[in-house]
């Protein structure tokens, strides 16, 4: 007798608990931090050494297992698949997106699973049947003077980025970069295209990101000097680095032997020119390469 795919996840999700249940007895050595990926992929690895000890062929059953994957999907009604770009066949109000993004894919006990999609600008994802959405025509890629977004995630973080360093000049009354003017007007319109929403209505879903950029890009830090390695255990970490973003222009000439390390102080005088790549990933702090030392204590 078959079984649907919320049956074979529910046992599939079994298993997986156990193996955190008896790693956790034998004291196995999984970081505090690991994610949940993390942790499937030590349990892939551990089957892996299951079927060499059995004499089984991994490589074999594990293309064996996706092709079956492939078959229980092609036998539900809407497969989606992460990263996927939806569309919404009728959405609430013309100022929300009719575009996202799946990000995960829970089956449900009739067979048919809940398709989780982000849309631009949401912390949380929406949780939508199959017959809610369809599949979107392909993003239409944007050229841009820091390179080509090609998705609607990619778009989305590069508007965030460049509209908050826009944001973060005017805070400091100098004028933004043309470069990021002309990004940001041609960033707008195309995930307001794509998602049939007026660039006004692109920014305000945007707008607790953009705010939450500019705080990051803002912060003011400074070099301090470390001399050894034991001074350098004992500063507190993350140190929060702003990637020369706002270094200061009259620090101090780094002595011989000593790492800089990026602490609060003065800010420097020009951000326009930054790229999205010179920017933190994050909010996680992150100590200064010394590849990038050099960089602190000028502008270019």
């Amino acid at each position: 007798m078959d079984i649907t795919n919320y049956e074979r996840m529910r046992l599939a999700a079994t298993a997986y608990r156990a193996y955190i249940q008896h790693a956790t007895q034998m004291e196995l050595p999984l970081d505090e931090d690991a994610t949940e990926d993390d942790i499937l992929a030590d349990l892939i690895a551990g089957l892996h050494h299951y079927a060499d000890s059995r004499g089984i062929g991994f490589d074999s059953a594990v293309a064996s297992g996706q092709a079956a994957y492939e078959r229980h999907r092609a036998g539900e009604d809407n497969p989606y698949r992460i990263g996927d770009e939806v569309r919404l066949r009728q959405r609430p109000g013309t100022g929300f997106p009719s575009r996202g993004v799946v990000v995960s894919i829970f089956p449900e006990r009739g067979g048919e699973p809940a398709y989780h999609v982000r849309f631009p600008g949401q912390a949380d994802t929406t949780a939508l049947e199959g017959r809610e959405i369809a599949l979107a025509a392909g993003f239409p890629a944007v050229t841009t003077n820091q390179g080509t977004a090609a998705s609607l995630a990619a778009a989305e973080r590069m508007l965030i980025e460049t509209a908050a360093r826009i944001r973060a000049c005017e805070q400091r009354q100098v004028p933004p970069h043309e470069h990021d003017l002309a990004d940001k007007d041609g960033l707008l319109l195309a995930i307001g295209n794509a998602c049939a929403l007026a660039g006004s209505d692109v920014l305000r879903h945007l707008e607790p990101q953009v705010a939450a950029w500019t705080d990051v890009i803002t912060q003011p830090w400074h070099p301090v000097h470390v001399t050894s390695a034991t001074e350098l255990a004992a500063l507190d970490f993350p140190q929060p680095v702003q990637a020369d973003v706002l270094a200061d222009p009259k620090a101090p000439t780094q002595m011989p032997g000593t790492t800089h390390l990026i602490t609060p102080g003065p800010p420097s005088r020009d951000i326009r020119h930054r790229r999205p790549s010179d920017l933190p990933e994050d909010r996680a702090g992150h100590v200064a390469h010394p590849a990038t030392q050099e960089r602190h204590g000028h502008v270019p």
